[in-house]
């Protein structure tokens, strides 16, 4: 700590004051001025200020400072002020007259009759007060005396016909007196302060104790930290640096993050003058006090009587005490601490058990007078061994207000509380799924586990319908497929004739979606979906089944009109944010058909009912599809963002290393990631995942699998680049994936393989991608897939390929492949030695496009096309590619 934190803050006008006192004494006007304030606000330190003061101008300072025990020791106040004037060496000051007067005083002081508690006569008391008159004579006189409220009652007199107004003696006074603490004599003390100028120290303003969390901390504090800290001690100074004391021995820097804990920080260091303060009020003190702490907001004097064992009239004597201590404030109604700090201290100090006790009576207590259920539920979550047979509907009740209010998090305590307690056989299936449910939006793996549970002992047929189709969609996230899939099919056999045909389709679809989604299950989902009966009771096409029917249509890559008609029908009814798969598998229908603006309107609705539901695993997934569209629009940084988030939100739902659904978000990060040039990030980012080896043989797998193969390759590693993207496509084409629409895998294997001296292989796979592009006809897909021809045939006819290449995709909202298409083809003819051209193509094709799409177009240019292994063209073989 520097010697800075020692400084007196906010106390200038109060130490003027005592410069003033002192200058109108020197001059032989006496007076008497009074500290107040509660404990720890700095009377002590004035006083030391003024006394240091006084000695500094030539004064005698005579000071004591009182405590509880003067109170039985007659004139111990006294003896402290004067016994240094007494027992002093002679000096030349000491004439014989002083000298005389001396021994008299010692002579009272050492009285037999006054070591107990016997009082001193009026006689006694003069011989004191001739003392000082003589001393006052010779040179002015400070007498200061510190918490005055614990003087015994013979000292008060004296002090009293010492200071009182009248006498024409330099004699000053300064003296403190708490406000919390009562005298033994009020009386006396009242006939001081009525000829005294009074003072009163208040809390620090919040810029000094910022001053102060620099002087502690060695930092400047942020704004939040200062406001903070001086909330959560209410400005007192002695509070203020036992926190920052704690604060900087556990090497706490004072900025807005730590703000928020503050005001929960456990601070023990409080205790003993807290405990001692209330100890003086009275034994039942700490008891009530601690009652209040466990009530919290909602502390009534009748609940925290109750709960201490403190009978009514003596509870309401204590807590009147305790507010005029400072310790509490607020009414009987609303009982609070001033100082949050001392609420949580001691919290902290109640042994588990006593505190367990402690909330099981306010439980009780609050739930007998008829609070809410959230009032009760709070005390119950610190009550394991309540079990009474109410504690579950206040449970349930407070999990269900939680949950329309959007605390999930809240809710989720209340459950796990409720399945703590004695529960028959139906209520604990009813409570797991609550709990699932509840968990999905907090974390999935935990939902998952409840879920599964909560079936093994459910036994309504209908719901157990209903919880199969949640929790299939939780492990469809966690990579559960078989799980999922396992418990769908057990669904699909309890629906009898009394359920409605609808049921059966919706979870058959769901089955089927699943199904598509693992490599081990994909031909069982083809299948199905074949046989899958598309007719629900209005005999209209089911969303679901026409959902799928998109997703198999850009699988299969035949017609992409027929796709994106059907993904538009099936996302007609705007229903992406409760998280059925069917539907999202839609949306990537969409966007393999390059229809990117309604891809991304759908997208933007889908984020806005996730978050009406408050389904932050539907939010992630929509950003993660979002930042796909972003890529394909060259809106390089959108699509960082929206994934990064994506990533963060699989994170606090505990999915973000559980292979599955966190592969969406980080295959569009690693591929941002690298567009923008930071090929070592994106490489640490697949490490820290646990993506950089062997991944599950699923449908998100098959993205990182081809991000991590472009990566490779643009890193320099072109064999491990083509053994990821081969592998990416034998995935897909067991996932039924033939069109070109799905991922270019084989035009970026292609360029891989050349890059390792296999040109007919690179040209044949390149050629095959062509081939299968132009019957999909999107011209995105066929522009990609004809520049990669282009680059690997080189020479003239290269050029005319990488040429028809940006023409087409000028037509193709996909703008970051036309800034590689560019890329490639002013590289070409700048090897051509035809620069000029190349740089005329460049500059009209980029004045050609809209503002909104050139701005992404010229900075890929810059930094994207950098993600293609430049030596695949160098050492790519001509004369195996036919131009189209």
């Amino acid at each position: 700590m520097s010697n800075s934190a020692s400084h007196l803050l906010d106390r200038n006008a109060e130490l003027t004051r005592v410069e003033s006192l002192l200058d109108n004494t020197a001059r032989g006007v006496s007076g008497l001025l009074v500290v107040r304030g509660l404990a720890g606000t700095g009377r002590t330190t004035v006083l030391s200020r003024g006394c240091q003061s006084a000695r500094d101008r030539g004064f005698v300072v005579l000071s004591a400072c009182a405590s509880p025990c003067d109170r039985d020791f007659a004139l111990g106040i006294v003896r402290q002020l004067l016994e240094p004037v007494c027992y002093a060496p002679s000096g030349p000051d000491r004439d014989a007259q002083l000298g005389e007067t001396v021994a008299e005083a010692i002579q009272v002081l050492e009285a037999e009759s006054l070591d107990g508690k016997g009082d001193a006569s009026r006689g006694e008391l003069q011989t004191l007060l001739r003392l000082v008159a003589m001393v006052a004579v010779r040179r002015p006189v400070l007498v200061a005396v510190d918490d005055l409220q614990w003087a015994d009652v013979p000292s008060l007199h004296w002090l009293n016909w010492l200071l009182c107004p009248g006498k024409d003696l330099p004699v000053a006074g300064l003296i403190s007196i708490s406000e919390s603490e009562r005298s033994a004599d009020t009386s006396v003390i009242d006939e001081i302060l009525s000829c005294a100028q009074q003072l009163r120290l208040g809390p620090l303003t919040e810029v000094s104790t910022g001053s102060l969390a620099e002087a502690f901390l060695g930092a400047a504090p942020d704004e939040a930290f200062a406001r903070a800290c001086h909330v959560a001690t209410g400005g007192n100074p002695a509070t203020v640096r036992t926190l920052l004391a704690a604060l900087a021995d556990d090497g706490v820097k004072p900025t807005a993050a730590v703000a928020p804990t503050l005001r929960d920080l456990d601070v023990p260091q409080l205790l003993p003058s807290l405990y001692s303060r209330m100890r003086r009020v009275s034994p039942y003190a700490p008891s009530l006090a601690r009652a209040v702490a466990v009530l919290g907001d909602q502390a009534r004097l009748d609940w925290a009587a109750a709960i201490a064992g403190v009978e009514g009239a003596v509870a309401a004597e204590v807590v009147s005490s305790l507010t005029r201590a400072g310790v509490l404030s607020g009414t009987p109604d609303a009982l609070t601490f001033t100082c949050a700090l001392a609420r949580t201290a001691l919290l902290g100090d109640f042994a588990e058990v006593d505190r367990a006790v402690a909330h099981s009576r306010a439980a009780c207590l609050l739930y007998q007078d008829a609070a809410s259920a959230e009032s009760v539920a709070s005390h119950l979550l610190q009550s394991p061994a309540l079990d009474a047979p109410w504690a579950c509907d206040v449970l349930h009740a407070a999990a269900r207000t939680a949950m329309i209010e959007g605390r999930q998090r809240t809710a989720v305590s209340y459950l796990r509380r409720l399945l703590r307690g004695s529960l028959d056989n139906n209520r604990r299936a009813t409570a797991l799924i609550s709990l699932g449910r509840t968990e999905l939006g907090v974390e999935v793996p935990s939902a998952v586990e409840h879920l599964v549970s909560g079936l093994e002992k459910l036994d309504d047929p209908r719901m157990w319908v209903e919880t199969a189709r949640t929790a299939s969609q939780a492990l469809g996230l966690t990579a559960g497929y078989d799980t999922g899939i396992a418990l769908l099919k057990e669904a699909r056999a309890k629906i009898g004739q009394e359920h409605p045909s609808q049921a059966a389709v919706d979870c058959e679809s769901d089955l089927v979606a699943l199904e598509v989604s693992q490599i081990s299950s994909a031909g069982d989902g083809c299948a199905r979906l074949a046989n899958l009966e598309s007719v629900d009771r209005a005999g209209e096409p089911a969303q679901t089944v026409t959902a799928l029917r998109s997703y198999q249509a850009s699988q299969l890559g035949e017609s992409a009109e027929t796709t994106v008609h059907l993904a538009e029908l099936a996302l007609a009814g705007g229903d992406l944010g409760d998280g059925a798969l069917p539907p999202t598998l839609a949306l990537l229908a969409l966007i393999r058909a390059d229809a990117l603006a309604s891809a991304l309107r759908h997208c933007d609705d889908g984020l806005r009912d996730a978050q009406c539901a408050a389904f932050p695993p539907m939010l992630a997934v929509m950003r993660s599809l979002r930042a796909q569209v972003a890529l394909r629009l060259g809106r390089v940084t959108d699509a960082w963002a929206d994934a990064q988030t994506a990533v963060e939100c699989f994170d606090s739902l505990g999915l973000g290393f559980v292979p599955g659904a966190v592969s969406w978000a980080v295959a569009p990060l690693v591929e941002a990631l690298a567009e923008r040039g930071e090929f070592s990030n994106a490489l640490a980012l697949l490490q820290a995942r646990g993506l950089a080896g062997p991944l599950p043989e699923s449908l998100p797998s098959t993205y990182v699998l081809y991000s991590r193969g472009r990566l490779h390759a643009a890193l320099g590693d072109a064999r491990r680049g083509r053994e990821d993207l081969l592998l990416c496509g034998r995935w897909w084409h067991a996932l039924g994936a033939r069109s070109p629409s799905v991922g270019p895998w084989r035009s970026e294997a292609a360029l891989a393989v050349a890059a390792l001296g296999d040109g007919p292989e690179a040209c044949r796979l390149a050629e095959e991608e062509l081939e299968l592009a132009r019957r999909w006809g999107t011209p995105g897909v066929v522009g990609r897939a004809m520049r990669a021809v282009g680059a690997l045939t080189g020479g003239r006819m290269g050029i005319e390929l990488l040429t028809a290449s940006v023409d087409v995709l000028e037509g193709s909202p996909a703008r970051l492949e036309l800034a590689r298409a560019l890329g490639d083809l002013g590289a070409a003819l700048r090897h051509a030695g035809r620069n000029s051209h190349a740089r005329e193509r460049s500059g009209s094709t980029l004045r050609s496009t809209s503002p909104a799409a050139a701005g992404p177009t010229h900075s890929a240019i810059d930094s994207a096309t950098s993600y293609a292994p430049p030596a695949a063209v160098a050492v790519a073989p001509r004369g195996h590619a036919r131009p189209g």
